[in-house]
């Protein structure tokens, strides 16, 4: 009966895991950055899959709001000539404007007008954010 019952156990988890799995490995649906909540948030039909603090742009550098679509994207290598920083894992939405990794990313807007996000977040992003993916960035 023990072995049965932990045979039983075990499939249960087996399909668990590979049901949560499926959801983890889909592709993101949009982007939605908040810059008045220093928040993001990723949704997968309609559901919020992952969420994260953000940092958007100092006074005089704000961060353009709107509706957009990633067009491109770089992974650990990514840098900003214009301003001399690493920009890791960073996905471009409108003419430079990228959200990417940063080690730094306090609860006020400290960029020069990208969309920063923790690097965990920015991964993930990344991975699951394909090019095309649509982003509104509202205040």
């Amino acid at each position: 009966m023990f072995v049965k019952r932990m045979i039983i156990i075990s499939i249960t988890m087996i399909i668990s895991f590979f049901s949560y799995s499926a959801l983890a490995y889909r592709k993101v649906d949009r982007i939605v950055v908040d810059l008045s909540d220093h928040r993001f948030y990723a949704y997968q039909n309609g559901r919020v899959v992952r969420s994260g603090l953000i940092s958007g742009g100092s006074p005089g550098r704000r961060t353009v709001t709107g509706n957009f679509r990633i067009y491109h994207k770089r992974g650990s290598e990514c840098y900003s000539n214009k301003f001399k920083s690493h920009m890791p894992y960073c996905s471009f939405f409108y003419k430079g404007f990228a959200i990417h990794g940063h080690q730094y990313v306090p609860r006020y807007h400290a960029s020069h007008g990208c969309v920063r996000m923790y690097l965990r977040d920015a991964i993930w992003l990344y991975k699951y954010a394909p090019i095309g993916t649509p982003i509104t960035v509202r205040h």
